[in-house]
């Protein structure tokens, strides 16, 4: 019992919460901040670079392109947050041997 108790509280301390999600994507959604909450650096990265190959195309395709990226973000973020919470969970169990 003492493991599973040990295991819930780390949970609860490094899961992500929805909700700084959202606040990042309306805050500062152009640079992908959220990317880098969820997913760490690597992810934000990615996208700070494909918000850079985008910008630098200033082009009639510019616009489309970029709401395109901006509102996938906003759509994908419950899964991503779902999904990295879940990971969160087994490398804990993993870890503490549940």
């Amino acid at each position: 019992m003492n493991n599973k108790l040990q295991i819930d509280t780390l949970y609860e301390y490094k899961r992500k919460k929805p909700w700084i999600c959202y606040l990042l994507w309306l805050l500062l959604g152009v640079i992908g901040a959220q990317h880098f909450y969820i997913q760490g650096s690597g992810s934000g990265y990615a996208w700070c670079m494909v918000i850079f190959l985008v910008l630098s195309l200033v082009t009639a395709v510019f616009t489309p392109v970029w709401f395109v990226c901006l509102f996938y973000g906003l759509f994908t973020i419950r899964r991503d947050v779902r999904l990295k919470n879940l990971e969160i969970k087994i490398n804990l169990e993993k870890e503490y041997g549940e």
